[in-house]
């Protein structure tokens, strides 16, 4: 997801690649859960909304690429380390069916919650909608090329993906619940959802 889409959200005023700052923190815990929504998943270009799919080939997986690969990125836990300055590839191309498909597999899973495939609600275990996921958070750094391009990694945030349709996914950045200062050391992204 592109950096600025939280940074914007939070102020619009404010240069969109600054850092965090202690203001956009506390204003982030104090919004609204409409005002921390957005459409991850927009259709098909041009309309392609706030992701597109990183390759992140997963070594448990080596002979797995492309758009499977991508699926299952999103529905199981890829163990490769993910953090800031961290560049990647995507890959090219819209991928509106991997993308609802694995969505859908990772709301499924009886470790995360359950799907309701008539409304597209994402339900976690305590039946609530919204499963928390995270994201890498990127400012673009190459051209598109033929469709793919590199990104810088800025910062790893949690989400909610709230709901599922055959054009759009939905969901909510979630506040940050405690103090502590943010860090340039990688972690693990259990799940690495989806980006732009």
């Amino acid at each position: 997801m592109p950096y600025w889409k939280l940074t914007s959200t939070l102020s619009p005023t404010k240069d969109s690649l600054r850092d965090l700052d202690a203001e956009d923190l506390a204003l982030l815990t104090s919004l609204s859960v409409a005002e921390r929504t957005f459409v991850l998943k927009i259709g098909a270009p041009p309309d392609e909304g706030n992701f597109g799919s990183l390759d992140i080939p997963d070594p448990a997986y080596p002979n797995q690429n492309g758009g499977n690969l991508y699926k299952d990125n999103i529905f199981r836990c890829n163990m490769s380390p993910i953090g800031p300055g961290d560049t990647l590839n995507t890959l090219p191309a819209n991928r509106p069916e991997p993308t609802r498909r694995g969505v859908e597999d990772f709301c499924s899973d009886p470790k995360n919650g359950t799907f309701d495939s008539v409304t597209g609600n994402c339900y976690d275990l305590n039946s609530e909608l919204g499963i928390t996921a995270k994201t890498a958070l990127w400012s673009q750094a190459t051209p598109k090329d033929g469709g793919s391009f590199k990104i810088i990694v800025r910062q790893i945030v949690s989400f909610k993906i709230d709901n599922v349709s055959k054009t759009e996914v939905t969901g909510h950045f979630l506040p940050i619940l405690r103090s502590g200062g943010i860090t340039p050391l990688k972690t693990t992204i259990n799940r690495p959802i989806l980006v732009k």
